[in-house]
């Protein structure tokens, strides 16, 4: 006969970490699944109505729940309008370090051309120009 040890009642702590795991949960959140991940964690195996008696993991649980559902109604246009925004934020992000580095270079060759006399009408010359050799003059 499988006589399972009785779990602990659930402290506060203990319902805290049940929480916590509950809003960190990825995929589809199903009380079984919930059962199980508690006590690979807690090493106490609980069952739905005693995880679910206590109001604070009742209100996460549902809460994931809704959540998984609105992202299940979302229309794939919004994701792939997120994804474009994170790119682009991203790429935004690059080019501000970017900007950066070069208005530093900049700072930097203004400064030596000081130390040389160069002035701002010599530094703007236009370059010369190559001669390719081939060319028809």
């Amino acid at each position: 006969m499988d006589r399972r040890k009785r779990a602990p009642n659930l402290t506060d702590r203990d319902i805290g970490a049940i929480v916590k795991i509950i809003d960190g949960w990825t995929g589809d959140l199903t009380w079984q699944a919930l059962i199980d991940r508690v006590e690979i964690v807690r090493h106490a195996r609980y069952t739905r109505q005693s995880l679910a008696k206590h109001g604070r993991i009742q209100q996460a649980f549902s809460n994931q729940i809704q959540r998984e559902e609105q992202k299940s109604t979302r229309r794939p246009e919004v994701d792939i309008h997120k994804d474009r925004i994170a790119r682009l934020e991203a790429e935004i992000s690059r080019l501000e370090a970017e900007n950066n580095r070069l208005l530093e270079q900049f700072a930097r060759w203004a400064y030596r051309a000081s130390q040389k006399n160069l002035d701002q009408n010599y530094l703007n010359q236009p370059l010369p120009k190559i001669d390719r050799g081939g060319e028809a003059k």
